[in-house]
């Protein structure tokens, strides 16, 4: 009810969202797992991506690719895709940007 859509392309097909904890589920607290601000809805491609950190976003809602992605382009992903989140999903962003950060690092 929160979205509308993708909170990337807006995209409203039931059938192709996917609800994705920012924070996931089994890193998270009980609280963290049941808090609204703990999820996106996203596209399945995104999911999946945003899922396994080849993808992350950063605070002003920017995308940060993983250099281990190599066919992004081919599945729609590009450099100027922007997330739409609010403020209340920082702290879990922050929290996926340092496992994608850390996964770079290897």
């Amino acid at each position: 009810m929160e979205w509308q859509g993708c909170a990337v392309t807006g995209c409203t097909d039931e059938a192709l969202l996917v609800a994705s904890h920012i924070k996931p589920w089994s890193r998270s607290t009980n609280e963290e797992r049941l808090d609204p601000n703990n999820g996106l809805l996203l596209v399945a491609t995104l999911d999946k991506a945003f899922d396994r950190y080849l993808i992350s976003f950063n605070d002003d809602g920017t995308i940060l690719i993983s250099k281990a992605f190599k066919d992004y382009a081919l599945v729609g992903i590009t450099s100027d895709v922007i997330i739409k989140t609010k403020q209340a999903h920082a702290k879990y962003l922050v929290d996926h940007r340092q496992q994608f950060e850390n996964l770079q690092a290897i």
